[in-house]
C-alpha cells in the first residue's frame, strides 16, 4: 500500500504554531536591536551636534578626531554594558522555563497501543 500517511490535525496544528514561534523568534529581536541601534546612534548624533563648541575646544587644545571619537564610542560602550548587565539582573530575577521535551518509552508504547487498536481490520 504506497498510499501516504496524513498527518493528524493535532499535530498539523501544533507544528504551524512551532513554525510560527521560531519566526517570532528570529524577528521580534531583530526588530528590537535595530530599533535600540537606531535610537542610540540618534541620541549620539544629538549629543555630538549639542558638544560642538566642547568639541571645538578640545581640538583647538591639540586633541585628535580619534582621541574625540573614542570618548564617544567609550560613552556608547558603557552605556550598551549597563544594558547588558541589566538584562542580566532581569533574567536571574525572573526565570523563564525552558521546555526540553523526552519522551518517555512507557508513553510512546502506550500511544502505540492505543494506535493500533484504531487501524485494527474488522472482520
Amino acid at each position: 500500500m504506497g498510499s501516504k500517511a496524513r498527518p493528524q490535525g493535532l499535530c498539523a496544528l501544533t507544528s504551524v504554531e512551532l513554525d510560527q514561534l521560531a519566526g517570532m523568534a528570529t524577528y521580534f529581536p531583530t526588530i528590537f536591536l535595530g530599533v535600540a541601534v537606531f535610537l542610540l546612534n540618534v541620541v549620539f548624533s544629538w549629543l555630538v551636534g549639542t558638544q560642538r563648541e566642547q568639541i571645538a575646544v578640545l581640538k583647538a587644545f591639540g586633541y585628535s578626531n580619534a582621541g574625540i571619537g573614542m570618548h564617544y564610542a567609550q560613552m556608547v560602550l558603557l552605556i550598551s554594558l549597563l544594558g547588558q548587565q541589566l538584562a542580566e539582573t532581569y533574567s536571574t530575577f525572573f526565570r523563564f522555563p525552558y521546555l526540553d521535551y523526552h519522551l518517555s518509552p512507557c508513553v510512546a508504547a502506550i500511544g502505540l497501543t492505543n494506535r493500533s487498536r484504531d487501524y485494527q481490520i474488522m472482520p
